[in-house]
């Protein structure tokens, strides 16, 4: 064999690992089960045990809220307005769900969070499983309002954005 046709065949093995390394390095996302706006983030040639390590979920108008996942139990999550202000950040609980066990967050099962009206200012919090969950529209109107003791949702309720409620409080 030529020593022209060995460089061709060590480079072409070269580029060959390269891409290789490059795909299980590269991160890829794929819609989550859940629904449509829930999109999963992971490393790796293939996907196949569910494992993200991070969770974004798009609410519309520009609202989404981010999950670093750690693993299944709490994880650290962050909200943020359509102009990048923080709406909110804490601690939510991440579980197994669906037939394929994909790691979902849900962010009204709360350690410890705290959340922002629009102009920046602290608005409510939870502390040690217990508080209050008030998130808003970006006119001031509240959103949503969840009541949580001791890591259990005892009530919640829904607003449109004109202030009309959406629906009955739920209470547990």
């Amino acid at each position: 064999m030529k020593s022209s046709q060995r460089i061709t065949r060590v480079l072409g093995l070269v580029v060959l690992l390269l891409g290789i390394f490059w795909l299980a390095r590269h991160e890829k996302s794929v819609t989550l089960g859940i629904h449509e706006s829930y999109t999963g983030y992971y490393r790796g040639l293939f996907n196949s045990e569910k494992r993200f390590h991070r969770v974004e979920v798009d609410e519309g108008s520009g609202v989404k809220w981010v999950v670093e996942i750690e693993g299944e139990g709490w994880n650290s999550y962050r909200g943020y307005y359509p102009d990048g202000t923080l709406r909110e950040e804490g601690e939510i609980h991440v579980f197994p769900n669906g037939p394929d066990k994909e790691l979902t967050p849900d962010r009204h099962v709360v350690r410890w969070g705290r959340y922002f009206k629009p102009d920046g200012t602290l608005g409510s919090e939870i502390k040690d499983g217990t508080g209050d969950q008030i998130l808003w529209y970006l006119n001031g109107q509240i959103a949503w309002h969840m009541k949580q003791v001791n890591g259990k949702r005892v009530s919640a309720q829904l607003w449109q954005m004109n202030g009309a409620t959406n629906g009955p409080e739920i209470s547990k």
